[in-house]
């Protein structure tokens, strides 16, 4: 809830800094008094205005580290760039970034300079394109990715642990049926993966163990009618493998030892 009210606040601020200042801003945060100010250890203290890249930067500085709020515009614009919250020169609270356009394309949510909380990226027109977790600074949790041209569409959905995919992740076709859905280990395959057609009808069935297909695989058409079956020993094709028409029908049988067909 606390994430909500600051994230609403920082848009309702962020308005009226476009409504106040339109072009070139200057002092957006209405700061009256002597800037760009270092003391006798040459350490900068106080309000900055600087410059980074085309843009402009106004925030506080304390002891040369920035601190509390950031924030920059496109300087040929006059739109807001970004707004950051810094805590003894480390960012440390919310993230926002608008394109060029005025266009709401980041939030992103730091710690003690490492992202940490919920991190979102949006399209032009406020649609999503990611919705992720951090925890200290690495993936944890649930991550969404989605279609640019398909608005609400979901393209994967994986789950993540300390930075690796470590769980269920699915993927899915533009019309929102699951094309594939593998389980992650630590970052390795292991368990059953599956691989359906567009229509969601199962294409192809297989083990996994750490990264390495093992056990038996199974491949359909597209009515349910098994295509191909085979096994897996130690990562390659092992025995006898069967092939079958769309009727059912055994058209062909294969043989391998150690991946090599005999």
């Amino acid at each position: 809830m606390k994430n909500i009210i600051l994230f609403t606040a920082f848009l309702l601020f962020t308005a009226n800094l476009f409504a106040q200042q339109p072009e070139n801003t200057s002092n957006p945060l209405g700061y009256e008094g002597e800037i760009n100010i270092t003391d006798e250890n040459n350490l900068k203290q106080g309000f900055w205005e600087e410059k980074e890249g085309r843009n402009q930067a106004y925030g506080n500085y304390v002891d040369n580290e920035k601190d509390g709020t950031w924030i920059s515009y496109h300087y040929s614009k006059g739109i807001v760039h970004q707004i950051q919250e810094y805590n003894h020169g480390k960012l440390d609270g919310i993230f926002i970034e608008v394109d060029r356009r005025g266009y709401f394309t980041v939030e992103k949510h730091y710690k003690d300079g490492k992202l940490n909380g919920r991190s979102r990226k949006f399209n032009r027109g406020a649609t999503m394109l990611e919705d992720a977790n951090y925890k200290d600074g690495q993936l944890d949790g649930l991550k969404r990715t989605y279609y640019s041209n398909k608005p609400g569409k979901v393209l994967e959905e994986a789950t993540y642990k300390m930075g690796i995919k470590d769980g269920p992740s699915r993927w899915f076709g533009e019309n929102g049926n699951m094309i594939a859905e593998y389980t992650y280990e630590n970052g390795l395959l292991n368990g059953t993966n599956k691989t359906y057609y567009e229509n969601g009808t199962l294409m192809i069935e297989e083990q996994y163990s750490e990264n390495e297909p093992i056990g038996e695989y199974i491949e359909y058409w597209q009515n349910g009618i098994v295509k191909l079956k085979g096994s897996y020993e130690n990562g390659l094709k092992e025995g006898k493998w069967y092939s079958y028409d769309e009727a059912g029908k055994e058209i062909g049988v294969a043989k391998y030892h150690k991946g090599e067909e005999k």
